[in-house]
Parts: structure tokens; sequence; C-alpha cells
């Protein structure tokens, strides 16, 4: 996912990263974990995470509307990348 990217409530959000690890070229970790909080109620939902050798991801289907933020955290090579997106209730942005 790039950077604040839009999506309509019900839609299909994929997060996913790649993990490399810069001085053997490793592309495994040894778990993976994928967080979405949602705006409006604050609820942090964590994501069943598929994936291996270095690709991993989850699948997270909004129901409100605003921004929201997501964290996906690794052990072993430990990282952190973290980001947003935005729910909206049509196709159409106005503004």
């Amino acid at each position: 996912m790039g950077a604040s990217e839009s999506f309509v409530v019900g839609d299909s959000v994929v997060i996913d990263v790649e993990v490399r690890d810069f001085l053997t070229k490793a592309l495994s970790v040894s778990s993976v974990e994928i967080s979405v909080e949602s705006p409006v109620t604050e609820t942090v939902e964590w994501l069943d995470v598929y994936g291996s050798a270095g690709e991993y991801g989850g699948v997270y289907v909004p129901t409100e509307v605003g921004w929201h933020r997501f964290i996906i955290s690794g052990t072993n090579l430990s990282f952190v990348r973290n980001g947003t997106f935005y729910v909206h209730t049509s196709g159409i942005i106005v503004g």
C-alpha cells in the first residue's frame, strides 16, 4: 500500500510489506503483526497475516469513514512500518 491511499467503506484494504535484511539480504522474520486503528471508535483490530519469505500482508475491511492508521511490526529482524489511509462512503471524493 502506498502512502495515504483512499478506499470506500466495505472495500478490502490490502496492507503489505516486504522485509529485507540489508546485510544478509535475508527475507524472513520469525513473526509479523499488523494492526489497524479505526478513527471513530478508536478500536484496534489485529489482522490475520499471510505470506512468508519476506513478503507479508493482511486484509482489512473498514466500516467507519475517516483516517485509519496501520502498524506493521516484526521480530527477529525487528522492524516497524506505519501509515494511514482514508475511508469514504462513495467512489467520489470532493474537496
